[in-house]
C-alpha cells in the first residue's frame, strides 16, 4: 500500500473536485486497487500518528534550513501525512521494509553505542550542550573509535 500513497491522495484530491467522478473508475485510471484505497482512506490513525510531533519537527526542520535534501532514519513510522509529506518534499527515507532489517543495523549499531559509550554517561543542562556531545560523538565514532567488522 505504501507505494501508492500519492496516487491515494490523487484520487482522494480528484473526487473532492469532482464528486460525479467514480472512484472505481479513478483507480483504474492509476492502476491502483480500489479495496486499497478504501484501506488507505479508512485508515484509524493511532493516538501518536495524532500527535504529530514528528510532522512539526520534520517541518520545523526544512523551514529552517530550506535547501537541506534530508536523509531520514524513520524506523517504521507510517502516518498517512509523514508518507504523503516525505513523498512530496523529496526527503529520502532510511527505512527498511518488514523482515528485512539489514539497511536498518547500521543505523541501529551506531545508536546502540552512542547511547552506551556517550549519552547515559552524563546529563546534559542544555540542548546546545546535548547538540555539542552528539556532534563530539559522531566525530569520535567516525574518526577515532576502533570498528571491528
Amino acid at each position: 500500500m505504501g507505494k501508492h500513497l500519492e496516487k491515494f491522495q490523487a484520487i482522494r484530491d480528484c473526487h473532492d473536485e469532482h464528486p460525479d467522478r467514480p472512484i472505481s473508475i479513478l483507480c483504474q485510471t492509476l492502476k491502483v486497487s480500489r479495496s486499497g484505497y478504501y484501506k488507505w482512506l479508512n485508515h484509524n490513525e493511532t493516538t501518536s500518528e495524532k500527535e504529530n510531533l514528528v510532522m512539526k519537527t520534520i517541518k520545523k526542520a526544512l523551514a529552517a534550513n530550506p535547501e537541506a535534501t534530508p536523509l531520514i532514519h524513520s524506523g517504521q513510522y507510517t502516518s498517512k501525512e509523514y508518507r504523503y509529506f516525505t513523498t512530496q518534499t523529496g526527503i529520502t527515507l532510511s527505512m527498511s521494509r518488514v523482515g528485512k532489517c539489514i539497511d536498518n543495523a547500521p543505523m541501529e549499531s551506531f545508536f546502540g553505542h552512542f547511547k552506551t559509550e556517550s549519552y547515559h554517561l552524563k546529563k546534559c543542562k542544555t540542548y546546545e550542550e546535548l547538540v555539542a556531545d552528539v556532534e563530539s560523538y559522531i566525530e569520535f565514532y567516525n574518526t577515532q573509535r576502533y570498528q571491528t567488522k
